[in-house]
């Protein structure tokens, strides 16, 4: 109690009138401190008179501070641990806990506004917990629409027409530039006709306006039911690191990403009952051989958020590694990368048409614009930490900081194994011989993570090219060679056929480590005589 007194210290996190009522008791020279948000993001008023006290006003808000200062953000976490393991500070009391199975009776106690102190839920494998099951209706393709698939002739594409078809769908346009050439999609074709499905695969460049225009009016003319959905499947991988790709090659796969998706976008009616974009984790990942196929799958994630920005259907599917189908599915050499990068989780086709079964439902409201892009089969820093190994390069640039951490000891233990500071040792190591150990057994450490082997498998009297190392591989040890051993070694130099020991006495050559203080310790020799 105050005693009538007003109070030198506030901390406020109630909104309204209640805030107005605090921010009167506040005593001449005190401080008020407001940590809550609806005025503040409402942009209340305040009176002033208060302010004739030599009072202060100061709002504090953790996640502006966490975002904009991570070095006070650090510290003050520090002292704040430094304050509660010396005792001097403890979580608010009394702790009311409730078992999970009264989780409701949890929050109606926090929402009738008269709790104090922490309410906790805690957990027990002998709590019986009511499971709610949410049942979505089950709907069907418009029998009198037709729905686009571009692309819809190729693998991941064969596997969703069948599925539409299984869902009801009676009347398919399946545009790609070669039309129903391959036997696959020859196939395809008989077997959906076969079935009573009216199949139309035009040969047309969707990335042409006017051949789409054109297809669209041929469509029209022979009375094909209006289109009510779209699906765009299209792709064409022209893999090269960027210094080495053509123009050609920027352009195919371009094109077949983004002007595709625009036409579309631009020629299909208005009011779909949905708008896909097959795009990859690539955009969002980015690759060393593929800033081609990245660039046009982010033009398709943004292409997503305009159309619900403007009031259209539209979701951008950010996909990773298709497991049964699909182009890595169907190459050898693209599963090989996959599973040697392993920065992808593998999606099963159950997985992807689940997903399908969510975005083109009909009844299915307008998305907002930051939810037009999903990522599917990420897999992030920790999870690859958390089962003892080491996230490649890419992973551990600024965008993947909030997921590189894994709680616990185990985890601890699982980073001291896997991450090995070897730059550290390379500085410490006593001579040339010691230092050319460290950087060869460096090299053999990171190739066995990528290749997923054990490190004494790697000999270092044989060339990477003995490991199967490609471009992709061979960027990425560029990249970390100049990064941990601040050493420049190019990617021709790394797939040239050099032994893997020659490699490291490159890297001897021309690390810098270490260089700049023996230079400036020759300079103070050289000044002292």
């Amino acid at each position: 109690m105050t005693e009538g007194r007003d109070v030198n210290v506030v901390l406020n996190s109630l909104a309204g009138e209640g805030l107005k009522a605090s921010w009167s008791c506040v005593a001449p020279y005190g401080r008020f401190i407001e940590i809550g948000k609806a005025d503040i993001m409402a942009n209340s008023s305040l009176p002033m008179a208060n302010f004739a006290k030599n009072v202060g006003f100061m709002a504090v808000d953790i996640r502006h501070l966490v975002l904009s200062d991570p070095e006070t953000t650090a510290r003050l976490i520090s002292k704040v641990m430094d304050l509660a393991q010396k005792g001097v500070i403890q979580c608010p009391q009394p702790l009311h806990i409730f078992p999970v199975s009264n989780t409701e009776q949890a929050f109606r106690y926090f929402q009738s506004g008269k709790n104090q102190g922490r309410i906790l839920i805690s957990l027990d494998h002998s709590n019986i917990v009511s499971k709610r099951l949410h049942y979505r209706p089950e709907w069907k393709f418009d029998a009198n629409a037709s729905y686009m698939v571009a692309g819809g002739l190729g693998g991941l594409g064969r596997l969703v027409i069948r599925w539409m078809v299984s869902r009801g769908a009676k009347h398919l346009i399946l545009p790609s530039r070669s039309g129903a050439s391959s036997q696959a999609a020859s196939d395809i074709v008989a077997e959906l006709r076969g079935k009573g499905i009216n199949v139309v695969a035009p040969q047309c460049d969707v990335a042409s306006i006017d051949s789409v225009a054109a297809m669209l009016r041929d469509c029209a003319n022979s009375k094909m039911a209006p289109i009510k959905g779209c699906i765009n499947a299209t792709m064409d991988l022209q893999d090269a690191i960027f210094e080495n790709m053509t123009h050609e090659q920027w352009e195919r796969t371009i094109k077949s990403k983004a002007p595709t998706s625009w036409n579309l976008h631009q020629l299909l009616p208005r009011s779909l009952d949905f708008f896909i974009l097959f795009s990859s984790l690539a955009g969002i990942y980015g690759s060393p051989v593929q800033s081609n196929y990245a660039a046009g799958c982010t033009f398709q994630d943004a292409l997503a958020y305009h159309r619900t920005a403007h009031g259209e259907k539209a979701i951008s599917l950010d996909i990773g590694w298709m497991l049964n189908s699909g182009v890595i599915a169907e190459t050898e050499r693209y599963e090989k990368v996959r599973r040697q990068l392993g920065d992808m989780g593998q999606i099963q086709d159950a997985e992807l048409l689940a997903l399908l079964e969510i975005y083109c439902d009909p009844t299915l409201p307008l998305l907002s614009p930051s939810k037009s892009q999903l990522l599917v089969g990420c897999i992030m820093p920790s999870d690859l930490l958390a089962q003892g190994k080491n996230p490649v390069e890419r992973m551990k640039r600024p965008l993947f900081a909030a997921f590189s951490q894994i709680i616990g000891q185990a985890a601890r233990s699982s980073r001291e194994q896997t991450t090995m500071n070897f730059a550290t040792l390379y500085e410490q190591a006593t001579g040339p011989e010691e230092r050319r150990e460290v950087v060869t057994h460096a090299i053999a450490r990171k190739l066995a993570e990528a290749l997923t082997i054990d490190p004494d498998d790697v000999k270092v009297e044989k060339a990477l090219s003995d490991y199967g190392v490609d471009s992709l591989m061979a960027v990425e040890l560029r990249n970390w060679i100049g990064n941990d051993l601040q050493a420049n070694v190019a990617v021709f130099e790394i797939m040239g056929g050099k032994r893997i020991v020659e490699i490291g006495n490159l890297i001897l050559e021309r690390s810098v480590i270490g260089k700049v203080s023996l230079d400036e310790e020759s300079k103070d020799m050289d000044e002292t005589a």
